[in-house]
C-alpha cells in the first residue's frame, strides 16, 4: 500500500524485539521499519432483513463481473461455471425476478429480467457503474463481518482465480476498488497484496492491479512482516489533512488498518487555527481575483 504523509507526521513504530512502540517522525524511517496496525471494529446492529445471504454474494460477483443494460442485470462469466448460474437462478426467483442463460463457445452470459428488487440490493451495497468506479457503498460497511465475507466470497468467485490456499487477482486499474478491497481485508482479518502494473490483451495495453488475496497468512518462514516498509519517496500527493485524535494515545487506523498518530500536539486549539487560516487564505485569494 503506497501511504503519502508530510515530513513531520509521526507514525508509531513497532520493535519486536524490545516488544515495545515509539513515535518516529515520517522524515526519520527507514526501510525495514514496521507501523502499528490493528483490526478495524465491527459494527452494532443486525444487517438488513430485506437482503438475503446470496443477495451479499451476488452483490460481491456483481462487483466483480456485473453491468446492467437498461433494466437488465448481466452477469459475464465462463462456461463451465455452471454452480453459479443455479445459484444465481434460485436467487432471482426469490427476488421476484426471472433469469436466463446465454452460452457461446467458452462464454457464458446471465440476464436477469424484472430485477427491481435486486436492483434495489444492488444500490444499496455497490455504488459506480463501470469496471473503472465500482465499489463498495457506504452502508456497506454497515454490515456485519459475516455479510462482507459473503460479499467478498462472491466478489473473488467473479474477479479471481483459485490457486492453492489464495486467489488470484487482476482488474483495470480501479483506485475506489482498490481502497475498498483493502479496507475489506482489514475489516475480516484476510491479507492482500496489490500492485500497479500495465497489462496486455487483444486490444492493447492498459493501466491495472495484480496481486493476491489470502484468507490466512501462509505461515512460511520467510513471510515479511505485513507492515514492513519496503520503500520511500517522494509523495506525488498536493494536499493533506491534518487529523486530530484528542483522546490518549491518539492514534487511528486508516482504512487498511494501518495505525497513524495525529501530528498536533494540541489537537482542538490548532485545528480550530488552522481552518481560520485557512478561511483567510481564501479570503485573500478572492481579493486577488476580484483585483485582476
Amino acid at each position: 500500500e503506497r501511504i503519502g504523509c508530510t515530513p513531520e507526521h509521526r507514525w508509531p513504530i513497532r520493535w519486536p524485539v524490545a516488544a515495545q512502540m515509539t513515535l518516529e517522525l515520517a522524515s526519520q524511517l527507514e526501510v525495514g521499519d514496521c507501523i502499528a496496525t490493528g483490526s478495524l471494529p465491527e459494527p452494532e446492529g443486525p444487517d438488513p432483513a430485506w437482503i438475503t445471504e446470496d443477495a451479499f454474494w451476488f452483490a460481491g460477483l456483481y462487483l466483480a463481473e456485473g453491468s446492467k443494460s437498461g433494466a437488465t442485470l448481466q452477469i459475464s462469466g465462463h462456461a463451465d461455471e455452471i454452480q453459479r448460474w443455479e445459484r444465481v437462478q434460485r436467487l432471482a426467483e426469490w427476488y421476484g425476478a426471472s433469469a436466463r442463460l446465454y452460452v457461446r463457445g467458452k462464454t457464458q452470459a446471465i440476464h436477469i429480467d424484472h430485477a427491481e428488487a435486486l436492483s434495489a440490493v444492488l444500490a444499496h451495497l455497490l455504488r459506480g457503474r463501470t469496471a473503472k468506479d465500482k465499489g463498495l457503498s457506504p452502508a456497506a460497511w454497515q454490515l456485519s463481518n459475516v455479510a462482507l465475507r459473503r460479499i467478498a466470497q462472491g466478489y473473488l468467485e467473479g474477479d479471481a482465480s483459485p490457486q492453492d490456499d489464495r486467489w488470484r487477482l487482476g482488474f483495470t486499474r480501479n483506485y475506489r476498488l482498490e481502497a475498498d478491497l483493502r479496507t475489506l481485508a482489514a475489516r475480516l482479518g484476510a491479507t492482500l497484496t496489490l500492485k500497479p502494473m500495465i497489462a496486455t490483451n487483444q486490444t492493447g495495453k492498459f493501466p491495472a492491479f495484480r496481486g493476491e488475496w489470502r484468507w490466512t497468512r501462509s505461515g512460511n518462514h520467510n513471510e515479511k512482516d505485513r507492515s514492513e516498509i519496503v520503500e520511500i519517496r517522494r509523495s506525488r500527493a498536493r494536499e493533506f489533512w491534518d487529523v486530530s485524535v484528542a483522546d490518549d494515545p491518539h492514534l487511528f487506523a486508516l482504512a487498511s488498518g494501518v495505525l497513524t498518530h495525529n501530528s498536533k500536539p494540541n489537537p482542538m486549539p490548532e485545528s480550530v487555527n488552522g481552518w481560520r487560516w485557512q478561511r483567510e487564505q481564501t479570503k485573500v485569494r478572492q481579493l486577488r481575483q476580484e483585483k485582476v
